[in-house]
Order: C-alpha cells, then structure tokens, then sequence
C-alpha cells in the first residue's frame, strides 16, 4: 500500500497515515460485525424481540429504571415470550406463568441445567441452586426434588402460617409497649 502512494507522488508519511487510517477502519469495522453477530437469531427462530441498539443490545439504558419494570412493560408490549440482547448475547424471557412451570418442573432436567455462571465472592451464596453449573445443579437439583412434594408443601404452609400469625402478634404487642 505504501509504495502504491508514493508512486501517485504522496510523500512518505501520507502513506503512514494512510496505512493507520485503514487499519483503524478495518478494526472498527470487525468490532461492529463481531458485536453484532448473533442479532437477528431471536427473530429467525420466530421470537418477537425488543429491537436492539447499534452494538449495545435491547437496553442500554438500563440503569434509568428498575429491571423488574422494564421486564414487565417488555411482556406488555411484546406478549409473554419474546426476546432480547444482552449486549451481543441473546435471551429469552418467558413470562407465562405455565410455561414457565413447564420448562422448570417438566423440561428443566433434559434441556435447561446450565445457567449463566455467577460468582459473588461469596462461598454461601455460590453454592445455591440458582447458582451451580450444569451437572452440579443436576444432581442437587434430583436430590431436593423428593422434598417438594404436595403434602409437604401443604404441612410446611400450615407451619409458617402459624409462625407468621405469632410474628404479627408479636409485632402488635411491641407496638403497643412502645406507644405507652
């Protein structure tokens, strides 16, 4: 490229600035196609989407409003399954409350194991369900599910019912004590 432009008769440092113009064009050029590689494949496997912004995903502005807010005006206007980017990586949000149980209870040990990895720093934290990898989560996952049954469930409801009638007792004696 250099000799190409000083036969045109530019002097050597036009070529050098020339060279370093290409180079940041070509870079930038490869950063918008690798930030942008995976959109559109939410719409091609038939998801409505939250349409996403350059390189920067659905939400950029992510920070203005709680995320829970936006989640729920997102399946206001997109229905309760539809799509969106995380910077260049696609989800899926379901927002039915059956599907949901579907995927969770009936699909999750054949399909939906592995979650996006999180580490707070925290052993305790790290170690919950929500939390663990693939097969870790699978086998904690199969070994808590006997302890969900309907008729423990219900024994247990009955227990913190109890328990929360005697908390709020015992809050409204303490609020009695302290108006005195």
């Amino acid at each position: 490229m250099l000799s190409w432009l000083l036969s045109l008769g530019f002097p050597p440092a036009a070529g050098a600035v020339a060279f370093f113009l290409a180079t940041i064009a070509i870079s930038l050029t490869l950063l918008i196609i690798y930030s942008r590689w995976h959109y559109g494949s939410l719409e091609s496997a038939g998801f409505a989407i939250v349409p996403p912004y350059f390189i920067f995903g659905s939400d950029p502005y992510s920070y203005k409003k709680p995320i829970q807010e936006q989640d729920v005006e997102w399946a206001r206007v997109y229905g309760p399954v539809f799509g969106a980017y995380e910077g260049r990586s696609p989800h899926v949000y379901v927002t039915d409350p059956e599907l949901v149980r579907q995927i969770f209870v009936r699909d999750s040990s054949d399909y939906f194991y592995d979650r996006r990895r999180v580490e707070t720093g925290v052993p305790t934290l790290d170690e919950q369900l929500d939390f663990m990898p693939g097969e870790k989560w699978k086998r904690m996952r199969g070994a808590i599910t006997p302890l969900f049954t309907a008729a423990r469930i219900r024994a247990f409801s009955r227990v913190l019912g109890r328990l929360a009638d005697e908390y709020v007792a015992e809050i409204g004696r303490a609020s009695c004590r302290e108006r005195v």
